[in-house]
């Protein structure tokens, strides 16, 4: 008989030259540096795991349990070598590089790993906080020239944000996270990054960090804005979390719904996806088979495909992630 109960994780957390201190003041992340960039909330990485911290496995890894429980609760139809998802926090005090990611066959020849499509979601932003999605005018040769010459300001789209916006980021399209965002991320399971620019920034050691412009320009894709619409909505989630569920993402690489809960509801998880849950306003309680399972502001939470039914109690805004 599997043990699947509500998971509460510990992630991963990785301090970066762009990073922040947001996550560690307003969502009490943990760490032994003095920023965090990104909070990996949800990790099945080789060495980037996420740690479970309550029930019989506290303490053991969330790749020990799927290990251990057998591939079904990620999903019935599940049929991957590793698990399928990446989900993050991020907080920049200054701009992410501007970056593009392969898609799935030309990582897999290149790079020996799946590509990488991912969604933003904004938690928060200054005023005058914006994005880059996007390229106009776009021609290889120039571009690649001008990425090398750091004159890249006339090929770039920008994107003024407020909190609650959410962009879908296919594979292909160029994109960096401007400074003063704190923002949700769920992407493939991948960590291959095309870094086109980065400002001339250095790191401690006073070194440039590495660009990869010669397979950039080899990947990146001039989407327009209803080719990215469709994208970000190709699929038809067979079974929305709740009834009062907005789904945000319903591509074929993953389902991302919001929840705006007010008091209690009632949730379900089929056999046919996995559920990741983020709070990212407010605090609520996991209520299943009687028992109570907290849920602060900030943290996730892993619920097994097949768990079935279950409530959750509070206030709060709940970002809720799955392959169905």
């Amino acid at each position: 008989m599997k043990n699947i109960y509500p998971l509460r994780l510990k992630p991963y957390t990785k301090s970066v030259i762009w990073g922040s201190d947001v996550l560690i003041k307003k969502y009490n992340k943990k760490t032994d540096s003095y920023n965090i960039g990104e909070s990996w909330e949800l990790s099945c990485r080789e060495k980037e795991r996420s740690i479970i911290t309550n029930g019989d496995y506290s303490q053991k890894s969330l790749n020990d349990y799927i290990s251990e429980q057998g591939y079904e609760v990620i999903g019935k139809d599940f049929k991957g070598d590793r698990f399928p998802l990446l989900i993050k926090l991020l907080s920049s005090s200054s701009p992410l590089s501007v970056q593009v990611h392969p898609d799935d066959n030309y990582s897999l020849k290149h790079e020996g790993e799946l590509g990488k499509t991912e969604m933003w979601y904004i938690l928060d932003c200054e005023e005058d906080s914006e994005l880059v999605l996007g390229v106009s005018e776009y021609k290889d040769e120039d571009f690649l020239r001008a990425a090398k010459s750091g004159d890249l300001e006339k090929y770039l789209k920008k994107s003024d944000i407020t909190p609650g916006d959410s962009f879908f980021i296919p594979a292909g399209l160029v994109h960096a996270m401007g400074k003063g965002i704190l923002l949700y991320e769920v992407q493939q399971n991948s960590d291959v990054t095309y870094r086109v620019y980065d400002y001339d920034r250095k790191d401690k050691d006073g070194n440039k960090r590495e660009l990869h412009t010669e397979k950039a320009v080899n990947v990146i894709k001039e989407y327009t804005t209803e080719e990215i619409n469709t994208l970000a909505h190709i699929k038809h989630i067979s079974c929305k979390v709740c009834d009062n569920a907005e789904t945000l993402v319903s591509s074929d690489k993953f389902t991302v719904e919001k929840i705006i809960l007010d008091s209690s509801d009632e949730l379900i998880c089929t056999d046919e996806s996995f559920l990741s849950l983020t709070v990212t306003k407010g605090e609520i309680d996991i209520e299943y088979k009687s028992k109570l399972y907290p849920a602060m502001l900030g943290e996730t939470y892993f619920i097994p495909a097949g768990l079935g039914k279950f409530k959750i109690h509070g206030k709060a805004e709940i970002l809720c992630a799955s392959i169905k």
